[in-house]
């Protein structure tokens, strides 16, 4: 089982140095270490000493680093969402849209990092994980994304399923997503409880029960003893909790 480790503070308190430390004394103990960071910038590498790629690098024994990159994630992970798509329709509407004239949205560098953090928890190779990201509301609206996105999905599928635009349309919508969910084999009783959408569910369970396990996901506070940084840290305590 892998524990995730990140930092929450002012910029500037020191969190990065913080994770840097806390990657190589964990290494040094044994323990096989990712240290993942989001700065795009230099500056991360300068701090390391080394250069560091958007590929996992060994930096040292127990070691490696890599730097988020988030246009080349953003690319991977629509390539991966053609091939599903490839896999269960006939002729995917995806097809002539192309990573490379992607855009990110506001909110998609955390949801990316939040799914290279997973795979990097399910590859087994690491013991550790330490994050290195911008450590404010930001980063606290990304460790909750999980129980947000089930909290929408639990809401909406209530207030769908009730709807008389549910029950109208529910006719036409059950054979097409029998095509797409089960390839052509036909689709009985509830669409959201089909395989395919349980297992997406379970992902999201999965990771609120990480968010909450303090086994597995840790949040610790960096602070200076300016008192701009001393009351960040204290709302962003607060936030945490909530």
């Amino acid at each position: 089982m892998t524990l995730i480790l990140t930092f929450l503070g002012k910029g500037g308190s020191g969190r990065s140095i913080c994770a840097i430390a806390t990657a190589k004394k964990l290494s040094a103990q044994g323990q096989r270490v990712l240290l993942v960071t989001e700065d795009a910038g230099p500056g991360f590498g300068l701090l390391m000493g080394q250069a560091v790629t958007a590929t996992p690098t060994a930096l040292a024994n127990n070691l490696s680093c890599v730097q988020l990159q988030f246009a080349q994630l953003l690319e991977q992970n629509w390539e991966q969402l053609k091939k599903l798509e490839a896999e269960y329709l006939r002729d995917p509407f995806f097809k002539a849209v192309y990573g490379q004239e992607l855009s990110l949205l506001p909110g998609m560098d955390q949801a990316l990092t939040l799914n290279a953090l997973r795979e990097y928890d399910a590859s087994g190779d690491y013991d550790v994980i330490v994050h290195d990201g911008p450590g404010d509301q930001a980063s606290l609206r990304m460790w909750g994304m999980p129980a947000g996105i089930d909290w929408y999905f639990r809401r909406f599928k209530q207030v769908f399923q009730a709807s008389q635009f549910s029950k109208a349309v529910m006719p036409f919508v059950q054979p097409l997503a029998g095509a797409v969910l089960s390839g052509g084999k036909g689709l009985s009783g509830d669409l959201f409880n089909q395989p395919e959408v349980q297992q997406s569910t379970g992902l999201v369970g999965q990771g609120i029960a990480a968010v909450k396990d303090p086994m597995r996901v840790r949040a610790y506070l960096v602070s200076s003893g300016d008192a701009v940084a001393i009351a960040t840290a204290r709302n962003l305590w607060g936030a945490a909790q909530q």
